[in-house]
């Protein structure tokens, strides 16, 4: 089985998951995160960018983490799709 695991911090709440899944043979584990995460050892992972930050001085205080959490949800498939052959050559 294949899994794609994406968290802006690879591999965030999915560490403990991740690691079992990747020591078990029968499975394929990878990861999609911020450039700035750590990722895992034993697990392929690409790093992704946001192609702007929220622009604080433009958004209401109470957006601002929503505004970042839709760019991310924005840059992962952009990414993807932009890097299929990096992304394919993991799996």
């Amino acid at each position: 089985m294949r899994v794609l695991l994406i968290h802006q911090n690879f591999p965030g709440q999915f560490r403990r998951i991740a690691k079992q899944w990747a020591a078990d043979s029968n499975m394929d584990v990878f990861g999609v995160g911020h450039r700035n995460a750590l990722g895992l050892d034993g697990v392929k992972w690409i790093r992704y960018d946001l192609h702007r930050d929220a622009k604080v001085e433009h958004t209401h205080p109470y957006l601002v983490q929503m505004e970042r959490a839709v760019l991310r949800g924005q840059a992962v498939p952009v990414y993807c799709y932009n890097s299929s052959k990096k992304v394919m050559s993991l799996m």
